[in-house]
Order: C-alpha cells, then sequence, then structure tokens
C-alpha cells in the first residue's frame, strides 16, 4: 500500500487491489477475480459534497413532479384535457345511430289448438299481370295472389268459387271480362296461411270481353289501356294498369 504525496488543498487517495475476499471464487476459465477499491484517504474536498446535494435535490424534484403527474392523470382534477379524453372514451363504447340496428318487435306467441280463421285485415289479395303492356296480340297471363299479412297461422277458405280476375275499362266503370265468365266458379278450397306465404292462381287471357255464363261472342279489345282487378270474396284488391296495343 502506498500513499501519494499530497499538494497544497488536495487530499490524496488509497487503492487497494488484490484477490477477491471471497474465498476460492473462480471464474468460468479458473482464475481467480481482482476487485478494486478505492478509498478517501481523508475527508473529501467541499465541491463533492455540493455535487452530491445538487444530485439529491435534483433526483428528488424529479420524483416529486412524477408523483403529482400521476396523481393528476388518474384523478382526471379540473383538467379539461382530462375531461375531453374521458369524454372520448365514453363515447367510443357508445354505438353510433348509422350502425345500431332498428329495434324488432318480439315473436307472437301462436294461440294454442289448432289455428283460427284468418280476419279479413289479415289477408292480402294481388293482381299480377306478367308484363305491362302486349303488342301483337300476345295473349296476357293473370294471376290471382292471396297472403297472409298477419303475425299467426290462420285458416281461410281461397277456393274456386271466391277468387275472380276483372278486366275493365281504365276509368273502371265497364266490365268486359271476367275469369268466372266461362269457366267453373266452384269448390271449397280451406288452406292454413302462414304468416308471409302466399298462393297464386293463373289464367290466360284471350284479349277479349265476356259475359256470365259464357254467352256471346268475344268481341277483341281495341288498343289501350285498361285495369286488372283481384277478388276473393268481400275483399277486393287495387287495381293493375295494363296496355293493350
Amino acid at each position: 500500500m502506498a500513499r501519494p504525496p499530497s499538494d497544497k488543498g488536495f487530499r490524496g487517495y488509497v487503492t487497494f487491489t488484490g484477490f477477491s475476499d471471497t474465498a476460492g471464487r473462480e471464474d468460468r476459465w479458473g482464475r481467480g477475480y481482482r476487485r478494486v477499491v478505492t478509498e478517501s484517504a481523508g475527508p473529501l474536498p467541499p465541491w463533492v459534497h455540493r455535487h452530491r446535494r445538487a444530485a439529491a435535490l435534483s433526483g428528488g424534484g424529479v420524483l416529486l413532479l412524477l408523483l403529482v403527474w400521476t396523481v393528476a392523470v388518474l384523478s382526471g382534477g379540473d383538467d379539461p384535457a382530462g375531461q375531453r379524453l374521458a369524454a372520448q372514451r365514453i363515447g367510443a363504447d357508445e354505438p353510433t345511430a348509422s350502425s345500431s340496428a332498428p329495434p324488432t318487435a318480439p315473436p307472437t306467441e301462436p294461440p294454442a289448438g289448432p289455428p283460427r280463421a284468418c280476419p279479413d285485415e289479415a289477408v292480402q289479395v294481388v293482381a299480377e299481370a306478367d308484363r305491362p303492356g302486349y303488342l301483337g296480340g300476345r295473349q296476357p297471363v293473370f294471376r290471382l295472389v292471396v297472403g297472409n299479412t298477419g303475425p299467426v297461422a290462420c285458416t281461410r277458405d281461397i277456393g274456386r268459387h271466391l277468387r275472380e280476375l276483372v278486366v275493365s275499362t281504365a276509368d273502371g266503370a265497364t266490365r268486359l271480362w271476367s275469369s268466372n265468365d266461362c269457366g267453373p266458379a266452384e269448390g271449397v278450397q280451406t288452406r292454413v296461411l302462414h304468416p308471409g306465404e302466399r298462393f297464386r292462381f293463373g289464367v290466360t287471357w284471350v284479349v277479349g270481353t265476356s259475359v256470365p255464363g259464357c254467352s256471346g261472342d268475344h268481341v277483341p279489345l281495341a288498343p289501350g289501356d285498361y285495369l286488372l282487378t283481384a277478388r276473393l270474396g268481400d275483399l277486393v284488391g287495387e287495381p293493375v294498369v295494363f296496355r293493350v296495343s
């Protein structure tokens, strides 16, 4: 051990170099390792104490700032930015009007027992033409459609004696043809109509007039617009316009 000479205003230090004080410890190559210890040989200079106090004060100030910032973030406080951030987080979890699905009514439980008779307000009667206009003697195909628009299954007589398709003038004042004039209009046909179910009945028209009982000649109709109307008993659908050219 050697002590270096001290100049004016400078205190020397002593450095010890030797093997580790841990007996028998070796590195992976089997050699003992050294430890260097530097100790002060006397009181430290004033500037060392000043540096240490400054470092301690700086570290304490940083820790204090971090603590204040953490508390402010967690509590939200009165910070407008924090309130805006919280509002954005809440709003992100709420569905928007464009993405929300419209509410649907719960399904109606069908009544116990066999289906009941369909009320008139649950039965829809519609007339259909296979095209809006007919050119060059083309014969139209008309359909009478019966459907259940109610929430439950029900029964209804949709027999031939109740079904009818009628062609009239465009103002609806003159009856020109009926599907019942020359065909049988008999027979009861009671069906169970399920919700949304439709039954279609078709007929081909010869583009001429008719009278009840199919007496007389069929007079071809002149070009123009005509109305097609469907009927099921007392229920009458909306007329459909078509053209004969």
